[in-house]
């Protein structure tokens, strides 16, 4: 599944330096983001909102870098968790 997500982001970034739009990569790339997280609904709105993110600024927003120097799982891969004090 990793790999599906970094084609996705790969493909969100490309999207972000064609000057793509949001809707037009959804057109594109739509049904692979649902088939990539098909039965978590955090997990698909997070792997959404990360596609989103890098489509219409290139930023992440702060997170990890896309591309293959950080691990895997990411933390927006994983089940969310109550914290820990």
């Amino acid at each position: 599944m990793s790999n599906e997500i970094r084609a996705l982001e790969a493909a969100a970034q490309a999207a972000h330096a064609a000057g793509m739009t949001w809707a037009e990569f959804w057109q594109e790339h739509g049904a692979e983001v649902a088939a990539a997280e098909p039965h978590d609904r955090q997990r698909y709105h997070r792997l959404r909102q990360r596609l989103f993110g890098l489509v219409v600024s290139g930023d992440t927003d702060g997170q990890e870098p896309p591309g293959d120097g950080w691990p895997r799982p990411c933390s927006w891969e994983l089940a969310d968790r109550e914290p820990t004090t």
